[in-house]
C-alpha cells in the first residue's frame, strides 16, 4: 500500500505537521523555563552548575527540536541545507502557525 504525502499547503493537514508544530512549542516552552527560573535551579542543583537536572529542560528542547524535523519531513516538507524547510510559504505558515497566526 503506497503513502501518500501531501505536497504544497495541504501538507498543513497531516497530523505529522501539527505534532511538528507541537514539539517545536513544545521547545521553545522549555528554554524559555529554563531561562525565566534561574533561582528554582539553584534551590535543585543545590549551586553546582554541572548538575543533570539543570541542563535538563536544553536536553528536552533539543530532543523534542530534533522531533519536530522528523516529523516535518513525514509531514512530506522538504529540508533545504541544514534546518531549513524549502518551500518558503510551507516556512512562513510554519512559523505563523507556532504563534497561532490565521493561515495566509
Amino acid at each position: 500500500m503506497p503513502i501518500i504525502v501531501p505536497i504544497g499547503p495541504d501538507v498543513r493537514r497531516a497530523p505529522a505537521y501539527w505534532a511538528a508544530v507541537w514539539c517545536t512549542r513544545l521547545a521553545f516552552a522549555c528554554i524559555l523555563l529554563w531561562s525565566s527560573v534561574p533561582l528554582i535551579w539553584r534551590f535543585i542543583a543545590a549551586g553546582d552548575p554541572s548538575s543533570f537536572l539543570r541542563w535538563l529542560p536544553w536536553f528536552a528542547a533539543v530532543l523534542l527540536w530534533a522531533a519536530s524535523l522528523v516529523l516535518l519531513r513525514l509531514a512530506g516538507v522538504r529540508l533545504n541545507g541544514w534546518l531549513d524547510l524549502a518551500d518558503a510559504e510551507i516556512r512562513r505558515q510554519f512559523r505563523r502557525d507556532l504563534v497561532w497566526l490565521p493561515p495566509r
